[in-house]
């Protein structure tokens, strides 16, 4: 379809955001790991992954264990990753088209100078069908570290995810934390003190307050699982 065919912007942003599913706020502990733990569910021998940025973290041994092939993506060199050195919101090499059965990028959208064209080479490097696993903050603290090794550039609603992962097939959206206990987790030491001798009791007391659906929208950041189209046969 040609520019001068697309409808207004104002209509595509909209069809965007009403093609994305948004659930119910998960909360840090077993709502946030059952969600990360997910992932595995989907992920077999016959599966190649690309884990950017290695942020799969402690789950990474776990899933080379599941993964018929896992490689690592990043800017940087460090000691023992990644196997593939560039920029994701540059030019991709054409053998990385069509790739990857499933993609994991956790707290890395925020760290991208240009998080488009980004989600662009991610999809482009998923097969069709191919999944893609996102965590990008919202309500969320400063995190990049003093030393430079990356950066701390953006934050993300649930609209601007939506639009960013608008060629994707099907966009599940869920919030992590509510409304008040997003706010309450900018707070110092409002992890080490509060959730880890309460777990997420106290959040979801203080969540109760927010106006209805407000939990959904005003959150510490999202998962997101999305999938890339694959052609009807």
């Amino acid at each position: 379809m040609s520019e001068a065919l697309l409808p207004p912007i104002d209509d595509q942003l909209s069809a965007a955001i009403a093609r994305a599913t948004l659930h119910q706020p998960v909360y840090g502990g077993r709502g946030a790991r059952d969600w990360r733990r997910g992932i595995f569910d989907e992920i077999d021998r016959d599966c190649t992954i690309l884990d950017v940025g290695k942020s799969s973290r402690d789950m990474h041994g776990e899933l080379r264990e599941r993964a018929g092939r896992v490689e690592t993506l990043d800017l940087n060199r460090f000691e023992d990753y990644p196997d593939l050195l560039l920029d994701l919101c540059g030019p991709i090499p054409g053998d990385l088209h069509g790739r990857y059965d499933a993609v994991v990028c956790l707290s890395v959208l925020e760290a991208l100078h240009d998080p488009q064209a980004g989600i662009d080479n991610l999809h482009a490097m998923l097969k069709p069908g191919g999944r893609l696993f996102l965590f990008a903050p919202f309500l969320g603290k400063y995190e990049a570290p003093p030393d430079g090794r990356y950066h701390d550039l953006f934050r993300f609603t649930r609209d601007g995810l939506a639009w960013l992962l608008r060629d994707f097939s099907a966009v599940d959206i869920y919030p992590v934390r509510g409304q008040y206990s997003a706010i309450a987790n900018l707070l110092p030491h409002w992890k080490l003190w509060v959730e880890a001798h309460l777990g997420h009791r106290l959040n979801r007391v203080l969540d109760r307050l927010a106006e209805p659906g407000m939990n959904a929208l005003n959150a510490s950041g999202y998962y997101v699982r999305a999938v890339k189209w694959q052609a009807s046969t």
